[in-house]
């Protein structure tokens, strides 16, 4: 287990656990935010780096038709919000998942908007999945940090649990209508 204490230790600085996810559609657009406990970024940083020794990335798997035998593992498209070391700069990417895993590109960009230092607001264009009426996310935040004492990166991966848009409703009836208890 990683605490943030053991995090600070290691590191020498807090990245931030994954608190919650909240979303908003008008049917459009999906509309996530990754709510944080601490900084995702190097407040000291111009190109909003990450703290050093992390390697974040910010994940939103989506069911796009509610089958679990379409893409993979049910999985249809993946938006990914990863930190490019070699371009210094924050990448957003939007992929089509096939069965096998692979993923076909279908946008890549960098836009966001920073409302603090303690989210992360990433906006999807429904229209590149044909606008389903509903469908399920994963939203998950990972850090790769270096670990000095044993020279190796460690994963820590954060997630929050399955989200279905709109939300189901459920009925529930009883038979016979009537029921003592």
């Amino acid at each position: 287990q990683y605490t943030e204490d053991k995090i600070q230790n290691l590191t020498g600085t807090n990245i931030g656990n994954l608190q919650s996810v909240t979303y908003l559609s008008d049917g459009k657009t999906l509309n996530i935010t990754f709510w944080l406990d601490g900084p995702f970024f190097n407040l000291s940083s111009s190109s909003h780096a990450p703290p050093k020794d992390h390697s974040p990335g910010f994940y939103i798997y989506i069911d796009a038709d509610s089958d679990v035998k379409t893409g993979w593992n049910g999985i249809d498209y993946i938006n990914t919000l990863t930190w490019s070391e070699s371009n210094h700069q924050w990448v957003n990417e939007f992929s089509e998942v096939s069965d096998s895993g692979s993923r076909l590109m279908i946008e890549t960009n960098y836009t966001r908007d920073i409302h603090d230092n303690k989210n992360i607001f990433i906006p999807i264009d429904l229209g590149k999945m044909n606008y389903p009426p509903q469908y399920r996310i994963v939203c998950l935040a990972e850090d790769w940090i270096w670990d000095e004492n044993i020279e190796t990166l460690r994963r820590l991966t954060d997630f929050v649990n399955t989200i279905h848009i709109p939300p189901a409703k459920f009925k529930i009836s009883f038979s016979p209508s009537v029921m003592q208890i």
